[in-house]
């Protein structure tokens, strides 16, 4: 399965939210739309707070891989290309995934560090955060899925499953939001669907 549909919408060189437009399965990419850096910021996140980092091949040389180059000219084919076969095909499988929800649009923008490249899901009316910033880290790519800390739109961690609510409870908590990481190859969209509708306002 590859990610159908890819392409850049703009050059990376002089775009001042250094985003590219992309279209996944039944995702369109909607002109003149872009996805600015992750808010509050991934530094700023993996930088307070508890949280359960996934563990990455730390040893794994990454430095002239395309995902770290703020610069390159890149389209998600590219970045999926840079993984190990198993977890391309889990990327894309969650991608497919997450293409199929209705209402929801991606991009691929530059994130800063940690996450670099990552490809972020919004929806119409939704504010914050993106919906789903999903990273093509060669170490090992994960999906973020932000959720609320409070309010009515906060998941349930009684109706969560044991192991999704110990990752929910060990994420920090950044500017009144979760930020709850899993693998790709870990993605479980039935066991996170209240994670995933929490603030889809399709749900």
């Amino acid at each position: 399965m590859r990610c159908a549909g890819v392409r850049s919408r703009r050059d990376l060189r002089g775009s001042s939210d250094r985003a590219h437009l992309i279209g996944i399965g039944r995702i369109g990419a909607i002109a003149g739309h872009s996805v600015r850096p992750i808010w509050p910021g991934p530094r700023q996140i993996f930088a307070r707070g508890r949280h359960a980092r996934l563990p990455l091949e730390e040893e794994q040389d990454i430095s002239q891989t395309t995902w770290v180059d703020v610069f390159a000219d890149t389209d998600l084919e590219t970045l999926v290309d840079e993984l190990e076969p198993e977890d391309a095909e889990a990327f894309r499988t969650v991608a497919q995934t997450l293409a199929d929800r209705p209402g929801w649009s991606a991009a691929l923008s530059w994130q800063g560090l940690p996450w670099r490249w990552a490809l972020v899901y919004s929806a119409d009316g939704v504010d914050g955060p993106g919906l789903v910033y999903h990273v093509p880290d060669p170490r090992g790519s994960r999906v973020c899925i932000p959720v609320p800390a409070s309010g009515k739109t906060a998941p349930d961690l009684g109706a969560l499953t044991k192991p999704v609510r110990k990752v929910v409870e060990t994420a920090a908590i950044v500017a009144g939001f979760i930020w709850p990481e899993w693998a790709s190859s870990e993605f479980d969209a039935v066991a996170l669907k209240a994670i995933l509708d929490a603030r889809d306002p399709q749900a």
